[in-house]
């Protein structure tokens, strides 16, 4: 492993910085990573590593706008009319869309830095923890109008669920009476089941934005202590000793016609508190920039002398460093 100076940041590399990966390790990584991506990030992997968003401001605001005047140019006439129940569901739709839409406002560049807190109130019911003070990268939230489109969303579709089951076992009439009862009890149970997870991830949408730093809530995020990694976010609460981190790597997988899917990779060594082989971290979603959060992990994995210095002032020194440094 390269080890850099005291005062150098280490860019997180890009694909073209990278070896790309074999067909077979970018199928598994990119399954851990999603996977993983739920938990950590908070975001169920609606996040692809780097803190750009595909649609620009003017773009979102523009897709917002338009489909709200189609829902509503649609939807409102047929209140009321025959064709209620066609009307509710174009106005629920483009609702959704129009949140999401709006949600995928591009949020700015994260400058922020490290916060030096005490260990303790990041858990639940003040549980003792390795390192009494710790180095927080914070969670950011995201936007309002994205985790209501979310939860919007997943609500439909349970309601879909409930509807199409209701016409399978014939307390509601089939507006096609040729369709199967069979089929649409199925539909109804993969519908619900994709509801559920839907809201189960808003609900850990919502459980990062109240956990944002706000007042009397437990903050979340990644915190560097002298001992070992946490990793605090809503559905994911653990601790991974650094003697434990056998490497701190990127993984960056290529996509087609989007952004490369990129993720902080701890490998494990066997035998120790934690049974997984790796634990993979979000590049996206923290308060402070990704360049910051990825040389720290590299630099304290590779300077075990120096790890000292987490939960003290020098610590935050030096990673203050490396966030001015990201952001100039």
């Amino acid at each position: 492993m390269t080890r850099t100076s005291s005062s150098d940041l280490e860019r997180f590399p890009r694909q073209d910085d990278a070896s790309r990966d074999s067909p077979t390790a970018s199928l598994v990584r990119s399954a851990m990573a999603a996977g993983e991506s739920m938990l950590n990030d908070g975001t169920g992997g609606l996040t692809r590593g780097s803190s750009k968003s595909p649609f620009t401001k003017p773009v979102a605001i523009a897709m917002g706008s338009v489909i709200t005047l189609v829902g509503l140019s649609n939807g409102v006439p047929r209140l009321g009319t025959d064709e209620n129940l066609v009307g509710i569901v174009i106005l629920v739709s483009c609702s959704v869309l129009a949140l999401l839409a709006f949600g995928m406002i591009p949020q700015r560049a994260p400058q922020g830095s490290f916060r030096l807190i005490n260990a303790t109130v990041m858990t639940r019911a003040e549980q003792p923890t390795a390192d009494s003070w710790v180095h927080l990268a914070s969670t950011r939230a995201m936007r309002i109008t994205l985790i209501l489109g979310f939860f919007l969303g997943s609500l439909s579709l349970l309601a879909m669920a409930v509807y199409a089951f209701l016409q399978g076992i014939g307390v509601v009439s089939k507006p096609n009476s040729s369709t199967n009862s069979s089929f649409l009890i199925v539909i109804s149970v993969i519908v619900a089941a994709v509801g559920c997870l839907g809201v189960w991830i808003s609900s850990l949408l919502v459980g990062r934005r109240l956990r944002n730093g706000s007042f009397g809530t437990r903050p979340s995020g990644v915190a560097l202590g002298e001992t070992s990694v946490a990793v605090r976010v809503p559905g994911k609460n653990i601790e991974i000793p650094w003697v434990q981190i056998k490497r701190v790597e990127p993984v960056i997988v290529p996509t087609r016609n989007a952004e490369d899917f990129s993720m902080i990779r701890l490998a494990l060594m066997p035998g120790g508190m934690i049974t997984e082989r790796a634990q993979m971290l979000a590049t996206d979603g923290y308060q402070v920039p990704t360049d910051a959060l990825y040389t720290a992990l590299r630099w304290y994995h590779a300077h075990p002398e120096a790890r000292r210095e987490l939960g003290r002032v020098e610590g935050q020194q030096r990673l203050q460093a490396w966030c001015d440094q990201a952001v100039s």
